[in-house]
């Protein structure tokens, strides 16, 4: 298997606690999981990390290909805290987990290093375009998705580039929860369904949002 995902969980917390946790972390995991350089094979495809007030089991369980590994968390320090430091507390304890996961493992560390240091890069902004643009018919426009995954949502905007970069137009397609399981069935394709209308996709065929370019848009 290719390791590729990486969580955090909270499995000692009541339901509503989790569910929130869990989403409000995932703009991290998956910002990881974007700055991590793969190796392998390994027998994991993901490292979940599981966020107890007090470790009781330091050896990794595997579940399936997903290596479960304790470590110490503070709730109510994470949920007094604000977005920003609610990002910073995530890394924290998922490079704890993940470097005891990868110890355990004889993996080598360079690469979860590197994906940490990624992330503080990019100041914990997780945000990217997709697809690869779209040309239309005539060839003077490219489209693709802008897409935002933080704490509070998800949020993708439609977005029209000329042949020289510039964006001649641009709108809010859609904003879900940041849990994947809830955003990621908008995102089935971006076509363009007319000379000047771009069209965005669900995965069921579904339209989810349109874009016009306007009339006096051209190539440059």
């Amino acid at each position: 298997m290719k390791l590729t995902e990486f969580d955090l969980d909270l499995p000692k917390a009541d339901p509503d606690e989790r569910r929130d946790f869990r989403w409000q972390i995932r703009c991290v995991g998956d910002l990881y999981a974007r700055c991590f350089s793969s190796f392998g094979p390994t027998r994991a495809r993901k490292v979940l990390v599981q966020c107890v007030p007090v470790v009781s089991r330091l050896e990794v369980v595997d579940q399936l290909g997903v290596l479960c590994q304790e470590a110490s968390f503070e709730l109510k320090k994470f949920q007094a805290a604000d977005a920003y430091r609610r990002k910073v507390m995530a890394l924290e304890v998922l490079q704890r987990g993940v470097l005891a996961v990868a110890k355990a493992e004889h993996w080598p560390l360079p690469p979860f290093e590197a994906a940490r240091q990624g992330v503080i890069e990019k100041n914990y902004v997780n945000q990217w375009t997709w697809p690869k643009p779209v040309a239309s018919a005539n060839k003077q426009w490219r489209a693709h998705l802008s897409c935002s995954h933080d704490t509070d949502a998800f949020t993708a905007w439609l977005v029209v580039l000329s042949k020289d970069g510039e964006v001649v137009a641009k709108k809010q397609a859609f904003t879900e929860a940041p849990n994947e399981f809830i955003f990621v069935p908008f995102l089935g394709s971006v076509k363009w369904t007319g000379e000047r209308k771009v069209t965005l996709l669900a995965k069921n065929g579904k339209k989810v949002a349109d874009l016009t370019v306007p009339a006096d848009s051209s190539s440059r």
